[in-house]
């Protein structure tokens, strides 16, 4: 005998006299992935789950077609109703990544099998293995969540079987430049028009490679002559596997944001505009957009070139807000500039930038000395 997978018995009152007993079992799910319900109704509570047992007996092994019964299909079924409509094409092309790579183990495993204890032990060889980041890992495990929490709704399991994990303080896993190295590489940037200016801009905005990425000619706004330069940002590039680089919406809300520019920066900026007042400020030759693949190859050779410290072209954010912070900036301007959802989030990551009381007191010192 097939059991249903959900079942519940209320009590309804009926024109706010006569109460009776409602019950409604799964029956299976429509072609858009809602569940299906049989409804049964009695005078009394013993009499409504006496339908449901009655109902219980004669359901045959083929009740719900529709309904995934192992991890792969609800994955497949998830990212085709949901993701594909709900979210953006960077983050299902990053979702579906992480189901592809690391969740693979997890497809033929049937829905009512999976359990926490499964899963703790799929987490403690992940952190084990020692090849993946904590963060890579926890992404990974908020997909699997965030898909169990899409069959729970659905009603295809009875409860999320997704282990409760402690929230922690993410650790800095980045590389920040030194403020002499920090000198000495805007320095060498000033030489290059190009690839220079957006690894100029990039270290003293904080500006995501995206978003520069994304810049156009008309989101920018000269003041003073060019003395003083506004940057509004709005969109953002992204790879999507097999579309290659996409325009989209900044990551979050608080992204959409402008930054203010003064002195040699903005007179740069003023005078690469001129030799490109309309389209992408930084498409390459050809015309076609710049991808943050070949950005990291020109930014490689460029750090080489110059004989500079090796970092990944995300570090020069990095770098922005530990050296603003290092120079009394307040977490929440700097939050700002980065484009953070809260303030907290600067504080967690950056949070050990920021100087002591001693450590300021010690630099008015020497600087007075």
């Amino acid at each position: 005998m097939r059991m249903p997978s959900v079942f519940k018995i209320r009590r309804r009152t009926r024109n706010g006299v006569r109460s009776f007993f409602r019950g409604q079992v799964l029956i299976g799910h429509y072609p858009s992935g809602l569940p299906k319900y049989r409804t049964f109704q009695a005078a009394t509570k013993q009499d409504c789950w006496a339908l449901i047992t009655e109902f219980q007996k004669n359901l045959g092994d083929d009740l719900d077609p529709l309904k995934p019964q192992t991890c792969g299909q609800l994955f497949d079924l998830w990212l085709k109703t949901y993701c594909a409509r709900e979210l953006k094409p960077s983050t299902f092309d990053c979702y579906a990544s992480h189901l592809r790579l690391y969740l693979g183990e997890f497809r033929n495993v049937r829905l009512d099998e999976l359990d926490k204890h499964r899963i703790h032990s799929w987490l403690d060889a992940q952190f084990a293995d020692g090849r993946r980041s904590d963060t890579s890992i926890r992404l990974t495990a908020r997909v699997l969540k965030v898909a169990l929490q899409f069959a729970l709704e659905r009603e295809f399991i009875r409860a999320n079987p997704m282990p409760r994990t402690k929230r922690r303080q993410p650790d800095f896993e980045g590389t920040t430049l030194s403020a002499s190295d920090a000198e000495r590489f805007i320095c060498c940037a000033q030489e290059d028009p190009y690839l220079g200016l957006i690894c100029w801009l990039a270290i003293k905005t904080g500006m995501r490679s995206g978003e520069l990425r994304a810049l156009c000619a008309s989101d920018l706004a000269f003041r003073e002559g060019s003395n003083r330069c506004e940057i509004r940002i709005v969109k953002s590039s992204v790879h999507v596997r097999g579309r290659g680089e996409v325009t989209s919406h900044p990551k979050t809300k608080s992204s959409r944001r402008t930054l203010e520019l003064c002195g040699d920066i903005a007179r740069a900026l003023a005078a690469y505009t001129a030799d490109n007042p309309s389209g992408l400020l930084f498409a390459m030759k050809e015309g076609k957009p710049l991808s943050a693949a070949r950005l990291s190859q020109m930014f490689g050779l460029f750090l080489k070139n110059h004989d500079l410290p090796r970092i990944r072209f995300h570090d020069l954010r990095h770098s922005y807000a530990s050296l603003a912070l290092a120079s009394g900036t307040s977490i929440l301007e700097v939050s700002r500039s980065l484009g953070h959802a809260k303030p907290s989030i600067t504080l967690d990551i950056y949070g050990h930038f920021i100087p002591t009381k001693a450590a300021r007191l010690f630099v008015a010192q020497k600087e007075s000395a």
